[in-house]
């Protein structure tokens, strides 16, 4: 009984990353690729380029 509750607990969805208001993600080779998180571009592969925008800045897309 105490395997299958321990078991169950484990299963539980991870809680996602909170996505800041204020930075993106990009690649240097292919700009038009905007993301919310860090990770691979999906046309080249290339590691995405941690982008911060001034408070004062609005984004737009």
């Amino acid at each position: 009984m105490l395997l299958a509750v321990l078991w169950l607990a484990a299963c539980g969805k991870p809680t996602p990353a909170p996505v800041e208001e204020n930075v993106y993600y990009t690649c240097s080779m292919d700009p038009q690729v905007v993301e919310q998180n860090p990770g691979p571009c999906p046309i080249c592969k290339m590691p995405l380029v941690r982008v911060e925008i001034a408070p004062d800045k609005k984004r737009t897309r």
